[in-house]
């Protein structure tokens, strides 16, 4: 049977997910308290029954017969048996009495005695419950802010080196484009160089074709007109052999070949 006992030494598994008890382990123990407190309940009840029938047969035997004839003074000895069986019965009576008040008051008090210590022992594993869940929550809030510092580190890094690496590209950009520039100036200067030299010849060429040009039509122009001076001054009776000939010999072009 369950005592206050049991009741006061029961431990529920508190839960972390939220504030209570296990349920089932609840739902147990109130089952087991539901049928002590039945039994004892049955078990006052039948006392009691027993109570008022022992309370009837002695009323009944207390109570003269009508039916029954006078008692006469030669016998004594039952009517004194009579009343001694009578207040044994009322002794027996009396005491069944005060043991079923006992009784009742016994159990009445074992079960104020399980309420209250289920009562202490749900407020204390309540308590222990929210202690354990706020240990849970500061655990859980210091765990967030050391993620939260750590992922604040990790990007002032990320991004620091990322800036480190960007500039370095831009360093070395800029140092291949400044190279490059420099190559193509060269170039650039080179390839001018070469095209003023060979303007230069090209020039000094036309230069020296433009005056053997000129040297030629002065040369070509002289000979005409020494041609028609002589035309105009020799007779027109000369021979075709001398004018080829004095044609030949005053040819410049005749003479420089020869």
């Amino acid at each position: 049977m369950l005592t206050s006992a049991d009741v006061s030494d029961k431990k529920f598994t508190t839960t972390r997910l939220r504030e209570g008890y296990e349920i089932a382990e609840v739902d147990q123990f109130v089952a087991e308290v539901h049928a002590s407190l039945t039994l004892r309940d049955r078990e006052i009840s039948e006392l009691r029954e027993q109570l008022a029938t022992a309370r009837a047969k002695a009323r009944s035997a207390s109570e003269p017969r009508s039916d029954a004839e006078p008692v006469q003074d030669a016998e004594p000895t039952s009517g004194e048996a009579a009343r001694v069986g009578s207040q044994a019965v009322a002794r027996l009576l009396e005491i069944a009495t005060v043991n079923a008040d006992q009784l009742l008051a016994e159990a009445k008090a074992e079960a104020g005695n399980l309420v209250t210590a289920a009562n202490a022992e749900a407020e204390m594993l309540t308590a222990s419950s929210r202690v354990n869940a706020e240990e849970v929550a500061a655990t859980a809030r210091t765990e967030a802010a050391k993620v939260t510092t750590d992922a604040r580190a990790l990007a002032v890094k990320v991004t620091s080196e990322a800036r480190a690496e960007s500039e370095r590209v831009t360093a070395d950009l800029a140092q291949r484009k400044q190279k490059q520039t420099a190559d193509l100036d060269k170039h650039r200067t080179t390839v001018l160089t070469e095209v003023a030299d060979k303007k230069a010849a090209l020039e000094a060429k036309i230069a020296e074709l433009q005056t053997l040009e000129s040297q030629h039509r002065g040369r070509m122009r002289s000979y005409f007109t020494d041609q028609l001076a002589r035309l105009q001054e020799e007779p027109s009776s000369v021979d075709g052999s001398e004018a080829s000939s004095v044609d030949q010999s005053d040819d410049p072009e005749v003479a420089a070949a020869g």
